[in-house]
């Protein structure tokens, strides 16, 4: 019984991490970048002012979120860990990596090809596998491919704990500073009263 109960609070908070994010990503797309981002960038691509890959970058960024909403409810609606591993693995660095792209990365240079692509490899290697799993029955070229991918996603997976182990650090100590300063709570209160303080301005007008 205390592992039925277990399970269901998992499979709730999977859920809800899912569902919950795809809402703030597809409200962010379609209500923050699409009309006040994509249609401008359309139009400077149309003219020839801005290089066709943005718009690219730009559509994918829209898709992503789209897409992942729309194959977790139709095939993994009743599977929350598959839910939790699509969105990880696949919807949430396919997100970061377009933009990244569109916002960060503006002169595409050879190592950031590499990892690019590398991490796109990687990417579509776990999706294969999310969706019809591990090729073990004989040795097929498919299975090769899987055996080859997934050494790449390890690879690729201890570069990039490595390469953000060097931002982590850094941050974590400057956030425990931060956090024992107690600056935070002055502005946390100021938060709340002057938010109180609008509610019931709110209320009298109203009443």
């Amino acid at each position: 019984m205390e592992g039925f109960f277990v399970k269901s609070f998992w499979n709730v908070i999977f859920q809800a991490i899912f569902w919950l994010w795809n809402l703030a990503f597809l409200a962010l797309v379609y209500f923050g970048i699409l009309p006040f981002v994509a249609i401008p960038l359309f139009t400077a691509t149309i003219q020839g002012e801005i290089p066709l890959e943005f718009s690219l970058t730009l559509a994918a960024l829209v898709a992503i979120p789209t897409a992942s909403s729309i194959l977790g409810a139709w095939k993994f609606i009743k599977k929350p860990l598959q839910l939790i591993r699509l969105f990880y693995g696949v919807e949430a660095p396919l997100f970061t990596i377009c933009w990244l792209r569109l916002f960060l990365i503006r002169e595409m240079t050879p190592a950031s090809i590499y990892i690019i692509a590398s991490a796109g490899l990687s990417i579509g290697a776990f999706f294969i596998y999310l969706l019809w799993g591990y090729n073990d029955r004989r040795k097929t070229g498919l299975q090769w491919m899987q055996m080859l991918s997934n050494s790449l996603m390890a690879f690729f997976g201890v570069y990039a704990g490595t390469l953000l182990l060097f931002y982590a650090l850094p941050f974590s100590v400057y956030l425990i500073q931060e956090i024992f300063k107690f600056e935070w709570v002055n502005s946390l209160s100021s938060s709340i009263y002057y938010g109180g303080f609008y509610a019931l301005i709110i209320i009298k007008l109203f009443s």
